[in-house]
């Protein structure tokens, strides 16, 4: 079976680092983390993860304004 290919995107670095201990328990692999929704734009298109995990208030883009401007066909 295929891991879950998981990227984890909040501004809090010791949030994400917990969150990817909780997922190190299940069979997930995290591919990447980010600080925002740009450097999250920028890691989804190198590694193109199953799942994105965002916080929902961040700097920059945050999970609210982030996929509308994902949607859109440049930002891949």
């Amino acid at each position: 079976m295929m891991n879950l290919r998981v990227l984890i995107v909040d501004d809090e670095p010791a949030s994400r680092k917990r969150v990817a201990a909780l997922l190190a328990e299940l069979e997930v692999e995290i591919v990447g983390e980010a600080g925002d929704g740009v450097a999250a734009l920028e890691v989804v298109r190198r590694v193109k993860p199953d799942v994105l995990l965002l916080e929902i208030l961040m700097p920059e883009v945050d999970a609210i304004l982030g996929p509308s401007i994902w949607r859109t066909p440049s930002a891949f």
